[in-house]
């Protein structure tokens, strides 16, 4: 958190400014009409803080801690005229949603690979992974329509205590120059993933950075078989690799899966052998 005082006296009223920091305007002038936020997540609970939508629509495989959110701000989901469409990667892939609901303010969580560009209103990204490495966590709401609320978004991150720190800015500036680079490793470590996971019998799909693997068991369990010490830590150099699954039939893929966000600190190799060891009941 940048130091200065929590509240400025320039204004006729108390205005609550911790959280803003020079950093933060530098690193919002690299990413035009975009406020930046302390995780990803933080930056979907600020847009739905910000809009309050009573009703909205998403996908059945919508990643999982996001419906849970959901339901803490206790909206309705609806098929009928929805305040709001959310969905994230791959759904946003097959994008269909947002001409079935056209008054709908069209919100995307493209976490999983910056490299794509959704049609949407509003973009939440996390900027943990592939812009800061890995080194701490960090978020990104991007408006490509409704750019006139994008200043009053700000007022209420500072307003709600959304504070992000001076070291967190610095990670992302840091890492910057060697995003392409990053992201372009984590795709060609999933494309070789999936070709050796292909190669042991199983149906692994490539896209961008993400590898999809089609499972008949129940995704969570073989999720949770995944060695404690090999899943995500931030505060590492890079992550290994992290799991997210959709225990429902009715999927992206037609199938249930488990999705894997590759990262580098492990070979392709020791990826598949441990994908393989905990598809195989971690034997």
């Amino acid at each position: 958190m940048h130091l200065n005082n929590a509240y400025d006296l320039r204004y006729t009223d108390y205005r609550y400014i911790r959280g803003k920091s020079p950093l933060i305007d530098k690193i919002e002038s690299i990413f035009p009409d975009s406020c930046l936020v302390p995780t990803g997540m933080a930056a979907l609970s600020l847009v739905l803080q910000f809009y309050k939508p009573k009703t909205i629509w998403y996908p059945e495989d919508l990643y999982r801690e996001t419906q849970n959110l959901l339901r803490m701000f206790d909206i309705q989901y609806t098929t009928y005229n929805p305040d709001m469409v959310l969905y994230d990667y791959p759904s946003f892939r097959n994008n269909k949603y947002s001409n079935a609901f056209p008054n709908a303010l069209v919100v995307v969580d493209n976490s999983l690979d910056p490299t794509e560009y959704p049609d949407c209103d509003i973009l939440v990204t996390s900027l943990s992974k592939h812009y800061v490495n890995c080194e701490t966590v960090l978020g990104l709401i991007t408006f490509n329509t409704h750019k006139e609320d994008c200043n009053s978004m700000k007022l209420l991150r500072c307003a709600s205590g959304y504070a992000v720190f001076d070291f967190q800015c610095e990670a992302l500036l840091r890492n910057l120059e060697d995003y392409p680079d990053l992201i372009n490793e984590s795709k060609k470590s999933a494309h070789m993933v999936s070709q050796l996971l292909n190669l042991k019998g199983y149906t692994a799909i490539n896209t961008g950075s993400i590898v999809f693997v089609l499972v008949d068991a129940n995704p969570r369990t073989v999720a949770l078989k995944t060695p404690f010490e090999l899943r995500p830590t931030y505060g590492c150099n890079r992550t290994f690799c992290s799991y997210s699954y959709y225990e429902g039939d009715l999927t992206y893929f037609g199938s249930k899966y488990i999705r894997l966000s590759i990262g580098l600190d492990y070979t392709p190799e020791e990826i598949a052998l441990i994908v393989d060891m905990a598809l195989k009941g971690g034997q």
